[in-house]
C-alpha cells in the first residue's frame, strides 16, 4: 500500500494583501508588496512616495500615483523629466514675435518689437500714430496709419508734402473750371463758380435766364425781348413809352384813318373803323350793301327737285350761307349749292317731307350781314297698293279687295263696268255680287283711290271673275285654233288665256 501527499496551493485563497503579490511553495506560500508599495504583503502594503527623488530637480513636475509616479518637463524645457529636461529655443517658430526680434532664454524667450509696433503679451502691434498724435500732419493734411509708420497728405486744393500745404489757386491755373458765363472765385482749399448776372446754374453750366418767360418785366403792353443774358422792352404798335411804360396812340385822330363812310372807333393799342348803316367792309373801304331778294315759296311733290335763288344788290362776292330753319345746309348727294357773285341757288333733289321748313339764304361781306327766307312744303302723295292683284270666285263666295294700309287716307273703289264710286272704305267686299240671268261669268277690273292732304294717289287695276256654280270649263268648246282643253275644279284660282277667235280669260 502506497501513501501519497499533495502540496496544498495557498495562493487560490488569496491570503496577501490586496497590493501584494502571492507566491506558493512547496507545504507554504509566500506574500511580497507589489513595486511602488512597502510593508509586511500579509497584512499590509501602502504606496511609496517616490517623488522626492524620482525627477530632474527644478526643471520638472512630478506627479505621484498608487503605486507609481511621473516626470514632466516644466514650460519651456523638453526631455522624459526622468533623467534629462533641456531648454526649448521658441525662436525657431517663425511665427513667434511678428514685427519684433526674438531672443531665446533658459525655459523662455523675449520679443523686441520693430519700430512703430508695440508689445502686447508675445505680440507685436501696430502704433497708430495718427490717434495718438494729431500734430503730425499739417492742419490742411490728412493722416494715414500704416503697417508700422504713417502718411501724410495734403487735402485736395492744396499742395506740399503733408506736413506742409499750402492752397491751391484753381481759377488761376484751370481758366476752364467754370462756365464761358460763370466766374471762379477762389477759396481755402477750393474755388467757387458762380454765373454771371442774367444767367443761371451752378457755375459750371449756366443758362440764359429768360427773363420774359420767367417774370416779364415789360409794360402789359410792350413786347420783351431775350437777348444773351439780357433782355429789351419795346411798346406794341399802337402803343407809345420806353416799353417799362407805354401809353395808348390814339389813331383816330389822324386824318383819313378810315373811310368817309365809317366811323372811328379808338380801341387798347388799335383802332376800328365801322362801316356806317347801309354799306358795308372793313371800313377802310365801304360799299353800299342795300338788298336781298328770294322767291316767295315753294309747294311741290316728294320726289321732285326744287330750287331757290338768292338775289343780292350790293358789293360784289359776297359769302353765302344757306340754312333750313336752324341748320346750316352744305353739298350732299340731295343737296347743291352755287355761288355766282351776287347771285347763289340752293337745289334739293329727290325731295322728301322732312325737307318741309323755313330756308334762309344769308348774304355777308365783312361784319355786315342781311337776310331772305321763304317756306317750303313738300307734299307726298299716297302710293296706293291693292290686294289680291287677281280674283277668281264662284258666285256667293266670300271675297274681299284691301286699298293701302296707311291710316288717315280717304279711300274711294271703281270698277270698269259701272260710273262713279262702288265703295269708300278700305275694305270691298264682293260676295253680294249677282251674276244677271244665264250669264256663267262675271269679269271686271277695280281699282281704288286713296286722298290725303297733299293729294291722291291711284292701285293699280285688279282682276276680278266670279263664275256661275255651273261653269266648269275655262274656255268655250267651239274654238277653232286646234287647242284641246281639259276641266279644272272651279274652286282652283288658275289663269289661261283662250285664242283670240274666240273664248275668253277664265
Amino acid at each position: 500500500m502506497f501513501i501519497v501527499i499533495l502540496d496544498i496551493d495557498e495562493c487560490r485563497l488569496n491570503p496577501c494583501h490586496v497590493n501584494a503579490d502571492c507566491s506558493n511553495d512547496e507545504g507554504s506560500y509566500t506574500c511580497i508588496c507589489k513595486a511602488g508599495y512597502t510593508g509586511d504583503a500579509n497584512n499590509s502594503c501602502t504606496d511609496i512616495d517616490e517623488c522626492p527623488d524620482g525627477c530632474v530637480a527644478e526643471i520638472a513636475t512630478c506627479t505621484n500615483a498608487p503605486g507609481s509616479f511621473s516626470c514632466q518637463c516644466i514650460q519651456g524645457y523638453q526631455g522624459d523629466g526622468h533623467t534629462a529636461c533641456s531648454d526649448i529655443n521658441e525662436c525657431v517658430d517663425s511665427n513667434i514675435c511678428l514685427r519684433g526680434t526674438c531672443t531665446n532664454t533658459n525655459g523662455s524667450f523675449s520679443c523686441t518689437c520693430n519700430e512703430g509696433y508695440m508689445k502686447q503679451g508675445n505680440a507685436c502691434i501696430d502704433i497708430d500714430e495718427c490717434a495718438e498724435h494729431s500734430e503730425l500732419c499739417h492742419i490742411n493734411g490728412t493722416c494715414s496709419n500704416s503697417e508700422g509708420s504713417y502718411v501724410c497728405q495734403c487735402k485736395s486744393g492744396f499742395t506740399g508734402n503733408g506736413k506742409v500745404c499750402t492752397d491751391i489757386d484753381e481759377c488761376a491755373e484751370h481758366s476752364e473750371l467754370c462756365h464761358i458765363n460763370g466766374t471762379c472765385s477762389n477759396s481755402e482749399g477750393s474755388y467757387v463758380c458762380q454765373c454771371k448776372s442774367g444767367f443761371t446754374g451752378n457755375g459750371k453750366v449756366c443758362t440764359d435766364i429768360m427773363e420774359c418767360r420767367a417774370n416779364n418785366p415789360c409794360h402789359a403792353d410792350a413786347t420783351c425781348n431775350e437777348e444773351l443774358g439780357s433782355f429789351t422792352c419795346v411798346c406794341k404798335p399802337g402803343f407809345t413809352g420806353d416799353g417799362l411804360n407805354c401809353a395808348n396812340i390814339d389813331e383816330c385822330n389822324q386824318t383819313g384813318i378810315c373811310h368817309a363812310n365809317a366811323v372811328c372807333q379808338d380801341l387798347h393799342g388799335t383802332h376800328h373803323c365801322n362801316c356806317k348803316s347801309g354799306f358795308i367792309g372793313d371800313g377802310k373801304t365801304c360799299t353800299a350793301f342795300t338788298d336781298i331778294e328770294m322767291d316767295v315759296e315753294y309747294n311741290g311733290y316728294a320726289g321732285d327737285m326744287f330750287e331757290i335763288t338768292c338775289n343780292v344788290t350790293g358789293p360784289s362776292l359776297p359769302s353765302f350761307e344757306w340754312r333750313k330753319n336752324n341748320t346750316i345746309l352744305s353739298l350732299s348727294t340731295r343737296v347743291k349749292i352755287e355761288n355766282n357773285d351776287q347771285v347763289s341757288k340752293l337745289s334739293v333733289r329727290k325731295a322728301v317731307k322732312s325737307d318741309s321748313g323755313d330756308y334762309y339764304c344769308i348774304a355777308s361781306k365783312g361784319e355786315d350781314t342781311i337776310t331772305s327766307n321763304l317756306s317750303v312744303e313738300v307734299k307726298v302723295i299716297p302710293i296706293v297698293e291693292v290686294s289680291p292683284l287677281y280674283v277668281a270666285a264662284t258666285e256667293g263666295e266670300p271675297v274681299t279687295l284691301m286699298c293701302g294700309d296707311e291710316e288717315n287716307l280717304e279711300i274711294m273703289w271703281y270698277n270698269s263696268k259701272q260710273s262713279g264710286s262702288v265703295g269708300q272704305s278700305r275694305e270691298l267686299d264682293l260676295s253680294n255680287i249677282k251674276l244677271p240671268g244665264g250669264d256663267l261669268r262675271y269679269a271686271a277690273e277695280y281699282w281704288c283711290v286713296a286722298k290725303n292732304s297733299d293729294g291722291s294717289g291711284r292701285s293699280q287695276n285688279v282682276a276680278v271673275h266670279i263664275l256661275s256654280p255651273d261653269f266648269d270649263e275655262f274656255c268655250f268648246e267651239d274654238n277653232d285654233s286646234g287647242y284641246t282643253w281639259e276641266k279644272t275644279p272651279v274652286d282652283v284660282s288658275v289663269i289661261e288665256y283662250c285664242p283670240t277667235k274666240k273664248g275668253t280669260a277664265c
